[in-house]
Formats: C-alpha cells, sequence, structure tokens
C-alpha cells in the first residue's frame, strides 16, 4: 500500500458525498439565518435550553417529539430560539389564584 488508496478525487464518490453534505449544512444554515429574523441571536444549544430549564435530555426530546418546544437542526445539532422558550413558560404559567394560562400536554399530546 502506497497511499494512493487514501486519496480523495474530484471524482470520487466519497467527494461528491462530501459535497452534498456541505449543501445540505448551506441550506439548512440558510434556513437558520431566516428564522433569525423573528429569533434574534438569542440561539441556545440543547444543554443551555436543559440547564436553564432544569429538565433531561429525555424531557427535551419529548418536547421537541410533541412540538412543544420548536427548533432548528444543523449537522445533527438542535438550537433553540430563547424567544420560544420564554412563550413556552408563559403559556404554562399558573397564577396565584391557580388559573393556568394554558396546559401544552393537554394541547400537544
Amino acid at each position: 500500500m502506497d497511499g494512493r488508496d487514501n486519496v480523495i478525487t474530484r471524482d470520487s464518490e466519497v467527494f461528491r458525498g462530501m459535497i452534498s453534505e456541505i449543501r445540505t449544512m448551506e441550506t439548512e444554515i440558510d434556513a437558520m439565518r431566516e428564522k433569525k429574523l423573528t429569533c434574534g441571536n438569542e440561539w441556545m444549544n440543547g444543554e443551555e435550553v436543559m440547564k436553564k430549564l432544569g429538565i433531561s435530555k429525555r424531557t427535551l426530546q419529548n418536547y421537541r417529539d410533541a412540538g412543544i418546544l420548536p427548533y432548528s437542526m444543523v449537522g445533527g445539532k438542535f438550537y433553540y430560539c430563547r424567544r420560544d422558550m420564554e412563550v413556552m413558560m408563559a403559556e404554562n404559567y399558573v397564577s396565584r389564584g391557580g388559573k393556568r394560562q394554558g396546559d401544552i400536554w393537554e394541547r400537544k399530546i
């Protein structure tokens, strides 16, 4: 083996696959930039959201699966708009009189 087996050329399947992945990521980034108009620069990653809300990774996944907390995904990583998280919390605010503004679990699941 002389090392030429590891060379990636423009005509190779590996190269075409890499270009395809890059184009997919570009599309996802463009979509995030468009959403930025409504979200501002306040994107949070999953770890930040879990820490802020004091929830587990599984609970955050349940929120995504149920459509409770909107998200964007780029390169397999989830991002959340801080404003969407605040809306979710406000919709489920329980006032002093025990009146709840909305129940995300009853509406979404």
